[in-house]
């Protein structure tokens, strides 16, 4: 006896036909990543995304998108690579996005010089915005992170991996969907979410104005100096002092040491300006 498929066993009974699992299979050049339908929390993850960036996500993007989401804490408790993290991604999206913030401010005002554009684009793309952004657009729970890089072990991310998430789907939605789709993403989350008039009066450079207060008064410069590093490598906490003549002014900490250095100028302000 002969199958449907033509097949037919020596006893001539017909040959059980096997039916494979339901994939879509996403094939990049330097991977295969299947996507299976019993993945829920990965569909889920895609499907939230898509709503997120007003557009669906065709079966060969899903593999961008899941990396730009992927921390890489995930890579010492599950078989995945570096690569296969956000990280290469956030390098690609920083470039992005200060092309397109750069764009915006230029249209925003015509009349300001370099400068002005210059110290406004570094406020929208600092670490600290970039996570307001991320959290406004709820990326903290849409990421796919290992229980060791969550505070406490509750679902709360810090500013840090909240500006990588941003910088890595703005990287995600240029290469799968192009430069138009995501220059309208950005200059609307920016738009939404920033009051980028306030942003352009803030005055938060406090080690410019450290430097400028002790040159008024005729004083040497401030020294800086890393007092400890604590934390994994992924999540690193530093702590600066700002020496003024050898003396301890004010230390700080923070994700990185230019943060850690701008709030140390700020507190070491506060003591000279409490002296006077």
């Amino acid at each position: 006896k002969t199958t449907e498929a033509g097949e037919q066993t020596a006893s001539g009974m017909p040959v059980e036909e096997t039916i494979p699992e339901e994939t879509t299979t996403v094939t990049t050049n330097q991977e295969e990543w299947i996507v299976s339908e019993g993945n829920a929390e990965d569909r889920a993850r895609l499907n939230r995304l898509q709503d997120l960036i007003g557009s669906p996500i065709n079966p060969n993007e899903e593999t961008t998108f899941l990396r730009a989401l992927r921390h890489r804490s995930l890579t010492d408790v599950k078989s995945f690579q570096s690569h296969e993290t956000y990280e290469r991604l956030e390098f690609l999206g920083d470039a992005v996005l200060e092309l397109i913030v750069s764009e915006l401010i230029y249209e925003i005002y015509p009349e300001e010089d370099e400068g002005f554009l210059t110290k406004l684009r570094a406020k929208i793309v600092r670490g600290k915005t970039l996570a307001h952004l991320g959290e406004r657009l709820g990326l903290d729970e849409l990421a796919e992170i290992s229980s060791s890089a969550v505070k406490s072990g509750k679902r709360h991310l810090s500013q840090g991996i909240l500006a990588d998430l941003f910088e890595s789907l703005v990287a995600a939605l240029y290469l799968t969907k192009g430069f138009e789709l995501t220059r309208l993403f950005v200059r609307e989350a920016v738009q939404k979410n920033l009051d980028v008039s306030q942003l352009s009066k803030r005055i938060d450079n406090f080690k410019s104005l450290l430097m400028e207060h002790l040159q008024a008064g005729q004083r040497p410069l401030p020294v800086y100096r890393v007092m400890r590093e604590s934390g994994p490598d992924h999540q690193k906490i530093f702590t600066i002092g700002v020496y003024l003549e050898g003396e301890l002014m004010g230390k700080a900490s923070g994700k990185s040491k230019k943060e850690a250095e701008q709030r140390a100028a700020k507190v070491a302000l506060d003591t000279l300006n409490g002296e006077n």
